[in-house]
């Protein structure tokens, strides 16, 4: 289990590292990963969240459970779907952001070394989407700052 960090933690503004080889220690932080999530009782986690550099999310969806390494956005729809999203990084606050696409298409490694495509939508996407800003360095209440200027 890892302790998740808080959103004042410099950590979480580091844009994370790509991985470069899928080995058993990085599937062992997947898997850490998805434990620390679960037991916080989140939808997601990115490794920034626990303090490792690599670009690693974990989720708990309706239509994916398991780790994507590497994930990065192909496609995003025009339609934003608004949903007041939590963060485990930021307990007792939510936000729409305003900016969540309705629909993506994914691509990302899986802990065997598989390169996948797929496409979310609703919920599941809004999900991969706030997890992939955590590896870019982005907050969800960046999104917030954003509107008011």
């Amino acid at each position: 289990m890892y302790k998740i960090l808080d959103d004042k933690h410099p950590f979480l503004r580091v844009k994370t590292k790509l991985v470069k080889f899928i080995t058993d220690d990085i599937r062992d932080i997947c898997k850490n990963m998805q434990e620390t999530m679960l037991e916080a009782e989140g939808l997601g986690l990115a490794a920034n969240q626990v303090g490792i550099d690599a670009c690693i999310i974990v989720l708990e969806l309706d239509n994916f459970k398991g780790a994507m390494i590497n994930p990065r956005i192909l496609k995003k729809s025009d339609k934003i779907y608004h949903l007041e999203e939590g963060c485990l990084s930021i307990p007792g606050i939510n936000v729409d952001t305003n900016n969540r696409a309705k629909d993506i298409k994914v691509e990302f490694t899986d802990t065997e070394g598989v390169v996948k495509k797929l496409k979310f939508k609703g919920l599941d996407a809004v999900v991969i989407q706030h997890e992939i800003d955590h590896l870019l360095g982005i907050l969800m209440t960046d999104y917030l700052e954003e509107n008011n200027d």
